[in-house]
Parts: structure tokens; C-alpha cells; sequence
């Protein structure tokens, strides 16, 4: 018998999962939840969508006490399933069953259920976060007789204590494990939903004294397409919708109350995702079609509070300037000013050298030549239409290595062109040279410093990058500490006309 149990224990398990993964088949694209403070909102990004190359979950964030009406939270890679809270913090339940903690700029992945537990569902309150799972590993009755028995998809309560989950009420066995789920928290302990019929949802209801109590089941008159219970409402609250429609809310007093339709605008009624939470005293009703995502808030009487608003697109999150990023501007601006000064200086002693310095537009033209292929990796990797995308992309380690491969390639081009030829391909291209202040051949320690320092001249919006224009001899930094130049080349016939400013005076 041991041996069999054994064997049917992975199939059964299995089974379980399979059964689990099928009940959330329908996929929401919005998703939010509601603490008395603050509302969080989930909006699933299909790959294409805002310029994606991957399935991606953008968390927004508003706070009742902020003026900010939005602000982004964070970009997670995947699908959110559910949503809810822990004190300042969202916690989402991933795709794969696993789930976080996200807050603004950043997350953490949270514990795993004991037993081996599939989780299903998130619930809190302003109090408590509790979560639903399904054991799978737990082991016989007989091994560990204290703990009261769970069948084969059987779902369990869990209260997360901040160091992990504890195991708290086991859920009647008529909560079916195979149908959709939505659970709410009312009175500090949860309510649990499923669907049981086409137009029919049953509850179950956890009291203070650690078990269930049955609550009426509710039928309506049309096909459920969706359903939630609103944590955060006086009385246990429901919205339930028909497909097309912007749903109903129903309050559970002695016996569910006649339903109350929400009288939404068309837009709201034909989106073919919805979502709804209690803040702030009001029901809000949020839509995603596509790309847009919309609200609208009502009253528990289905009246609407003011007009549906287009949430639109976020800025990326902007984090307060460090103390080390004041100091590294700090030191750029001390570069920028000294490098001018020994510039004038040096612009001085190479008056008597009868050379043309390279014309602005020339050197442009030329850098970009040289930058050719870190560009078109930049290009492949970042998406430069779409600042979120961007963003997720630079996060990725991946793009990081692309980059830096890149960038180590590019000075390691630029150095070997400029110490073997004395200039690179863009150059050459350009009819350009470099030579020392005085016009003779740099030496090669100048030229490996020159180039070394391009590691903080072209960084994308450093001021370091303005030196070049306020400079006489027009030397980037890198110029300016290895005492070159870049000129006209004198020894190369030029038909190009490449419109250009007048060099500067000699």
C-alpha cells in the first residue's frame, strides 16, 4: 500500500495542478485591489503591446492622501493573476503560481506555501494578508495525526506572519477547486466565492471562532462572465457581470439584496476586460481595451460619481537623486570648467601651427561611423519609441551584457584605429586626424588615454559633452587631458563638401 500511495501521490499531485491551472483559464488583463489608504491597479501587457517584446504586468499605485493621482510601482516580467496587499506594499500572484511583493522601484519574491501548496488566491485587509492553496505533499494522517486530514484538492487558508505562511482553516470540500475563485475579506477573516453554475455562485464564509459557515447562494438572470467580492465595504459585497455589460453589485445583509446594475458608458460596457475594488468610499470599475485603460467610479447604489477618466500612460518611475550621483555631478562640472581653462591655454601655444581644426559637423559624422554598430545593437536590445520598454529592457541582465560587449568592443576599435593608423574608419571616411596640441604625432600613452576617458565623454547627456563646443581647440575632455587634437587632414585630397562652420582662426 505504502508503495502504491507512493505512486499515485505525482499523479495525483499532477492532477491537482492541472485542475488548479484550468480554473484560472480565464485570463483578466486588469486586475486591482484596495487598503483604506492606498489602490493598486495590475494591467497585463500582451508582447507587441507599448512596443513589448514579452508578456509584462505594469502595477500602478494611487494614494488617498497624495496628490498624485498615479504613479507607477513597478514592471513585472509575466502575467498577474491576483492581486491585494501588505501594509504599504502589493502583492501579486504570478502565472507560475509564485507571488511578490512590490512597492515602488522594486520587489521581492515572497515564501511558498508549506506542503508544497498551490496557491490560488490573495486576499487582505488593512490587518492581514491571507492566501488559498491546494496541498500536494502533505503527508499521511497517520504520520502527522495532529494535523486534520486534507483530501486530494481540497483548498486551504493560509495567513501569511511576515516570515512565512501558516496554515489556518481547511475549506469546506464543496468549494470546488475546479471553478473560478474570488475571495474578499470581511470582518478580518476571508469569504471565499466559486462559480458552481452558469448563473449561479455559492459562498462559503470563515467566522472568528475558525470555521465555516455557509452563506446563500446567489442566482441572477443572466450568464456570469465575471464576478468579485469587494473587500473594505460594511457588508459582504459582490460584483457580478454579463458579458457586454458593466455588472451588478449585490450586499449580503440576511440574504443577498436585489442586484444593482452599474450604469456605465458603452466604451466601459463593451471592454472585454474588467476589474473592480472599493476605495475611498466608492466602487471603481476599471476597463482595459487594448492599450487604454479607463475608470469609473460609482456608489454603492449605482449612481456614477463624475465622468469615466482615461488612466493613459505612466512616466516611468523617478527615483530621488543620490548622494553619490550629486557627487559625481560635482566633479563633472569641476572637470568641465578646468578643462576649459587649460584649453585656452594650450589654444595659445598652437596659435603659430597653421592647421584646420575638424569642423563640428565632420566630427559628428564621423563619431556616428565609429558608434555604427554599438547603435544598431542599442536598437535591437532598446526600445527607444517606448520609454516603458525601455526601462524593462535596461533592467534585463541580458541587454546589460549586449551593451557592455558592445561598448568594451567599440574602445577597444577606437584605441587599436588611433595608436596603429592615427584615426578610425569614421575618420579616414571624414578626411580627420588626431595629432598632439603642438601638431606633431600623439604619442601612443596619449592616445590610450584619449580613448580611455571616452568612457565618460559620450555618455548620453553628460555636460562633459558641451566641452567640445566651448573649448577654442574644440577638445573633448579626453583631448584635453591627453593634449590632442582633431584636425582637417592635410595630406588627403577632400571632395567631399560635407557642409560645415568655418574653422576656427589659427
Amino acid at each position: 500500500m505504502w508503495f502504491v500511495s507512493m505512486i499515485n501521490r505525482p499523479l495525483v499531485s499532477l492532477f491537482i495542478l492541472l485542475c488548479a491551472t484550468s480554473a484560472t483559464a480565464a485570463q483578466r488583463e486588469v486586475l486591482s485591489a484596495a487598503s483604506e489608504s492606498r489602490y493598486w491597479v495590475a494591467q497585463v501587457l500582451e508582447p507587441g503591446e507599448r512596443s513589448a517584446t514579452s508578456l509584462r504586468t505594469e502595477i500602478r499605485m494611487r494614494d488617498v492622501s497624495s496628490g498624485v493621482p498615479w504613479q507607477r510601482v513597478a514592471v513585472v516580467g509575466g502575467r498577474v493573476r491576483d492581486i491585494a496587499h501588505r501594509h504599504a506594499d502589493a502583492a501579486v500572484l504570478m502565472d507560475d503560481q509564485s507571488w511578490l511583493l512590490v512597492w515602488p522601484g522594486g520587489s521581492s519574491r515572497g515564501p511558498g506555501l508549506p506542503d508544497g501548496a498551490i496557491l490560488r488566491a490573495l486576499t487582505s485587509d488593512d490587518q492581514s494578508l491571507w492566501a488559498v492553496g491546494v496541498p500536494i505533499n502533505r503527508l499521511d494522517a497517520s504520520t502527522q495525526p495532529a494535523q486534520p486530514r486534507v483530501e486530494p484538492g481540497q483548498m486551504q487558508t493560509y495567513l501569511f506572519t511576515g516570515n512565512g505562511w501558516e496554515p489556518r482553516a481547511i475549506v469546506p470540500a464543496e468549494a470546488r477547486n475546479d471553478s473560478r475563485l474570488s475571495t474578499g475579506m470581511f470582518d478580518n477573516r476571508p469569504m471565499i466565492a466559486w462559480q458552481t453554475a452558469p448563473r449561479e455562485i455559492s459562498f462559503t464564509r470563515l467566522r472568528r471562532s475558525g470555521d465555516w459557515t455557509g452563506v446563500e447562494t446567489l442566482k441572477t438572470s443572466f450568464a456570469i462572465d465575471d464576478f468579485r467580492l469587494l473587500s473594505g465595504t460594511a457588508v459582504p459585497t459582490i460584483w457580478i457581470a454579463a458579458a457586454g455589460s458593466a455588472g451588478e453589485v449585490r450586499l449580503l445583509r440576511d440574504t443577498w439584496g436585489i442586484g444593482v446594475p452599474l450604469l456605465a458608458d458603452s466604451s466601459l460596457r463593451d471592454a472585454a476586460s474588467k476589474t473592480t475594488a472599493y476605495f475611498s468610499g466608492h466602487l471603481r470599475l476599471l476597463t482595459a481595451a487594448g492599450d487604454r485603460l479607463s475608470e469609473q467610479s460609482f456608489t454603492l447604489d449605482g449612481t456614477a460619481a463624475g465622468k469615466p477618466v482615461n488612466l493613459g500612460r505612466l512616466p516611468p518611475v523617478h527615483k530621488p537623486m543620490s548622494i553619490w550621483s550629486i557627487l559625481l555631478m560635482a566633479l563633472i562640472a569641476v572637470l568641465l570648467s578646468s578643462a576649459v581653462f587649460r584649453s585656452e591655454a594650450e589654444s595659445e601655444a598652437s596659435a603659430a601651427i597653421h592647421v584646420e581644426l575638424a569642423p563640428f559637423a565632420r566630427r559628428f559624422v564621423a563619431g556616428m561611423i565609429d558608434l555604427f554598430p554599438l547603435i544598431i545593437v542599442t536598437l535591437w536590445r532598446v526600445s527607444l519609441l517606448d520609454r516603458d520598454a525601455a526601462a524593462e529592457a535596461l533592467a534585463d541582465q541580458t541587454t546589460l551584457l549586449y551593451l557592455a560587449a558592445g561598448a568594451i568592443s567599440y574602445l577597444c576599435y577606437t584605441t587599436t584605429m588611433e595608436m596603429v593608423f592615427g584615426r578610425t574608419v569614421g575618420k579616414i571616411a571624414c578626411r580627420l586626424r588626431v595629432v598632439g596640441v603642438d601638431g606633431t604625432p600623439p604619442k601612443r600613452s596619449s592616445l590610450l588615454l584619449r580613448n580611455l576617458v571616452r568612457v565618460i565623454d559620450v555618455v548620453p547627456g553628460s555636460p562633459l559633452l558641451l566641452l567640445i563646443f566651448l573649448s577654442p581647440l574644440r577638445q573633448r575632455l579626453g583631448d584635453v587631458m591627453a593634449g590632442t587634437i582633431v584636425i582637417r587632414d592635410p595630406d588627403t585630397p577632400d571632395p567631399i563638401d560635407l557642409r560645415s562652420d568655418e574653422p576656427a582662426q589659427t
